[in-house]
């Protein structure tokens, strides 16, 4: 990705641009989406123009968080819909009984006969309530934590990159397949790690730190592959991401924090952050 070796600086602070990195937030006004034409296959490896893994920069952040901010495919160069045809084997590997701590956290929020977007909305919930992010706090944590998703629950709060793994667990003890998105601006001034829930055989986006599952008015729900390749989808969701981060303000304990900290929320078109994405699968046994 263009200015990628930036991203991971950025991503454990979910780019709202901690005192250290900050610099100007002011967003030019970005071009329409583009739609990209639907290949068959991604492009052969000669016509690929990727980057050299060894220019990726080592953050901060240490066990599987880093194992993570270094083991992601980044989608630039390739063929965009072959992340949701042929990336991801859309099942769950989970045995039961041995995440006990999450299971009981899972059962208690949903059922195992509940509907899939049910389900997926109590995992998203439990981020929500047990697990907020430090903008919502009103001060930064350790980036290097290296906990366990249990740990990280039993903490109280999180980085956007620890958030979703743990949701990524949720998920999946939940029967929802489920994956890492790492995502970066163009002009990589604002990055963020998020998650995509396979849904009733659909990948969709969900920024668990904002509480959003991406949908539009009318329910459908919507991935980063919908919001690269259809303008109209694009400019809903961007309205509604917009709305969800000023309720999300009105939550924030220091809103002086979150108006300097929140990268994304002072874009225009916080949208722009999903310009350049990585995906990475975690699975849970």
């Amino acid at each position: 990705m263009v200015g990628r070796i930036a991203i991971l600086v950025q991503f454990f602070c979910i780019a709202f641009l901690l005192p250290e990195y900050r610099g100007s937030s002011v967003a030019a006004e970005p071009d329409a989406p583009q739609v990209e034409p639907a290949r068959e296959l991604p492009p052969v490896a000669e016509t690929m123009s990727a980057r050299d893994i060894r220019q990726r920069f080592v953050p901060p952040v240490a066990g599987i968080d880093l194992e993570q901010a270094l083991n992601y495919t980044d989608s630039d160069g390739l063929d965009l819909a072959w992340f949701y045809r042929s990336f991801t084997y859309p099942r769950v590997f989970y045995k039961e009984g041995s995440r006990p701590i999450l299971e009981k956290i899972v059962w208690e929020q949903t059922t195992a006969d509940a509907p899939a977007m049910d389900r997926l909305r109590a995992c998203v919930d439990v981020i929500v309530q047990r697990m907020p992010h430090y903008i919502l706090l009103g001060y930064n944590g350790a980036p290097n934590r290296a906990l366990t998703e249990e740990e990280l629950l039993r903490s109280g709060h999180g980085w956007c990159n620890e958030q979703a793994r743990v949701l990524v667990a949720l998920t999946q003890i939940a029967g929802l397949p489920s994956r890492v998105v790492f995502a970066q601006s163009r002009d990589s001034k604002i990055a963020h790690v998020v998650t995509e829930v396979y849904v009733d055989g659909k990948w969709v986006l969900v920024d668990q730190t904002e509480g959003l599952i991406f949908a539009r008015q009318d329910g459908r729900p919507i991935n980063v592959l919908d919001l690269r390749t259809n303008p109209d989808v694009w400019r809903e969701a961007n309205a509604i991401y917009k709305a969800q981060q000023v309720r999300n303000r009105q939550r924030a304990k220091d809103k002086a924090f979150w108006d300097t900290g929140h990268g994304i929320a002072r874009r225009e078109h916080p949208l722009d952050l999903f310009e350049c994405v990585g995906y990475h699968n975690y699975f849970i046994h």
